[in-house]
């Protein structure tokens, strides 16, 4: 049923639907989500033997 249409075609079916429904990404598409950027969600980190790398970061956020 979902392969019947492409992600922006069933994202725009459930725009306005009362409902939570959101795509679930490959990394690399989290990567570049905007929201996911926004709530710095991954940061590159320094290992001092390994190089850089991606780490998560805590999903609890405070202002201030």
């Amino acid at each position: 049923l979902f392969a019947q249409h492409t992600l922006v075609e069933w994202t725009e079916k459930f725009e306005h639907a009362d409902c939570c429904v959101c795509p679930v990404l490959r990394v690399g598409e989290t990567l570049q989500d905007p929201h996911f950027i926004h709530r710095n969600m991954a940061v590159r980190v320094m290992h001092e033997s390994e190089g850089e790398y991606w780490q998560t970061s805590s999903s609890i956020k405070f202002n201030e």
